[in-house]
């Protein structure tokens, strides 16, 4: 059985073709940019992640699933074309919510030290110095009466706690 998948998102991972082939054999995946470049593979395509334009969405013959890249779509993500047809919608909703918690931690603690003032460049870029928090043991030294607040905060980060 084969199985096409559009990849349609302006940020895309350039591992990920790579990966999905090797997660998934026989599945055929072609990544774009830009999706007016898939004109001609929207045709026989199966899957799509990311956003489908309407004239998109008129060329395809096959496709059954759409996966949006993000979680929350706007009204305007659901043209009344996409809404008539068959094809099913889903989102990335919950995929994200570790990283998020991480994340508003992450922020939490930048902005509680001004971090803000101390990087001028004032903009956060994807590279190999970045630490997940999910999973890392945290030390917080604090007094007994903080202890609460301490303990959502570091459940919202998903790290481990000694005592």
């Amino acid at each position: 059985m084969s199985f096409k998948l559009l990849l349609l998102a302006p940020d895309l991972d350039p591992s990920w073709p790579d990966k999905i082939r090797q997660a998934v054999p026989g599945v055929e995946v072609k990544a774009f940019a830009d999706p007016q470049d898939a004109v001609d593979d929207i045709s026989d395509a199966d899957a799509a992640y990311g956003t489908v334009p309407p004239e998109l969405l008129a060329r395809a013959k096959k496709l059954r699933w759409i996966c949006a890249a993000r979680a929350g779509l706007g009204g305007a993500w659901f043209y009344d074309a996409l809404v008539k047809s068959d094809v099913i919608v889903t989102n990335m909703r919950g995929s994200y919510n570790e990283h998020l918690a991480g994340h508003a931690v992450a922020f939490l603690l930048a902005f509680a030290r001004r971090f803000d003032h101390y990087l001028p460049q004032k903009r956060w870029q994807r590279g190999p110095e970045m630490i997940d928090l999910p999973g890392k043991t945290v030390l917080i030294v604090c007094w007994r009466r903080r202890r609460r607040s301490i303990e959502a905060v570091r459940r919202a980060g998903n790290a481990r706690a000694r005592r």
